[in-house]
């Protein structure tokens, strides 16, 4: 599976971010490896960071979102684009892979 996780740095030791959009990175993992690793456009845009980063995602062919937290229009933007979410607690993105790999955690 493909995730593209929110996160305060750009490896699997950073933390994930408190909020999905608006995170000051966006990481997309695959079998446990940081195969991109790009600075969230929110700082760029005033709206619809939400939908810009979903469209990014998509486009990298992103299965499912790890978030801590995913605001109202972001949610819809990844409901339309066909993404999943699921929350994660906090901690490390290598954690939060490994814990959504394990079925562990909740669905949005």
């Amino acid at each position: 599976m493909k995730w593209g996780v929110a996160a305060e740095g750009k490896d699997l030791e950073s933390m994930t971010a408190e909020r999905f959009a608006r995170a000051p990175w966006i990481l997309v993992v695959e079998g446990g490896t940081v195969v991109e690793a790009f600075e969230a456009p929110a700082s760029e845009l005033g709206h619809g960071a939400g939908s810009h980063v979903v469209q990014i995602l998509a486009d990298r062919g992103v299965d499912g979102v790890l978030a801590r937290q995913v605001g109202p229009k972001a949610a819809d933007a990844l409901r339309l684009g066909g993404l999943k979410v699921w929350q994660v607690p906090g901690g490390t993105v290598r954690s939060a892979v490994e814990s959504a790999e394990r079925g562990e955690l909740q669905p949005l």
